[in-house]
């Protein structure tokens, strides 16, 4: 795994060497795929090989990587030496996310709910109320056979 040490939290000055060990992280996600050993039948013999996935990186792992907790990445976003840096690399990982998942490297759903993506749909069950006593007795049949209360008013 990366280079998470016990004990006081990094503190970064050089927002070259932030730059640096951000990169480092993405290469070792890159270079340490999740393994996953797998049974395969063939001509009545089974066999084990073992299968690479991609491994998403995240901003948890980041921080794990770089040795700092998550809210001094966020405390670093805002300071103006390094949101540039922090923008751009939160940015790629949102990126790396999103076509791993569209690739089908990664598994949709989670990395939508990670993303803050979802499909939505809304239904509006607001209710309108309509003064019977004025409609004609063909509105009120019209009513009655399933035709909606816009359509009658718009007669």
């Amino acid at each position: 795994m990366p280079k998470s040490k016990a004990g006081r939290p990094k503190e970064y000055t050089d927002k070259d060497q932030l730059d640096a060990d951000c990169g480092e992280y993405l290469q070792w996600c890159k270079d340490n795929p999740i393994l996953e050993e797998k049974a395969f039948h063939a001509n009545g013999l089974i066999t084990k090989a073992t299968v690479s996935h991609m491994r998403a990186p995240t901003i948890h792992g980041l921080c794990l990587h770089l040795g700092i907790a998550r809210s001094t990445w966020y405390l670093l976003a805002k300071t103006p030496q390094f949101s540039d840096i922090t923008k751009k690399y939160t940015d790629i990982l949102y990126e790396r996310k999103f076509t791993g998942a569209a690739a089908g490297m990664l598994n949709p759903n989670i990395i939508a709910r990670d993303l803050g993506l979802k499909e939505s749909s809304s239904v509006d069950h607001t209710m309108k109320s309509i003064d019977m006593s004025k409609l004609t007795d063909e509105q009120v049949a019209a009513i009655a056979s399933g035709a909606s209360i816009e359509a009658i008013e718009s007669e």
